[in-house]
């Protein structure tokens, strides 16, 4: 099987969502609530060229006493750099990541598959 498939590049507009989406066995008489719901939760969906999102908060346990882990960035090309710089752009106005201040972190690590970048 193929693993790295690329994901259909249509961008489909939510005014759509009623067309696109199959809410496939549903009774008739619940059909219209489902709907109802689906669009009433339009940001869990990519939609309108954006990625779905759902407001979270997750809290991750570490055992007591941890001391932060922190890894400096790897080394990486002007080229690399670029690729870097411009996916966590990319990630910033999707809202997919935020700034924080953390003694947290951890580097980013970008592979090159099929001559495209993947993170």
């Amino acid at each position: 099987p193929k693993t790295a498939e690329v994901p259909d590049p249509t961008v489909y507009a939510s005014e759509e969502l009623r067309t696109l989406i199959d809410i496939g066995t549903v009774p008739d008489s619940l059909k219209e609530e489902s709907r109802q719901m689906l669009e009433k939760n339009i940001n869990a969906f990519g939609f309108d060229g954006r990625l779905g999102h759902v407001e979270t908060k997750a809290k991750i346990r570490t055992p007591e006493g941890q001391d932060p882990i922190s890894v400096p960035m790897y080394n990486a090309s002007p080229v690399k750099r670029t690729v870097i710089e411009a996916q966590l752009d990319a990630w910033f106005v999707q809202d997919v990541i935020e700034p924080l201040s953390s003694p947290w972190a951890a580097p980013v690590v970008i592979v090159y598959r099929n001559g495209k970048a993947r993170f």
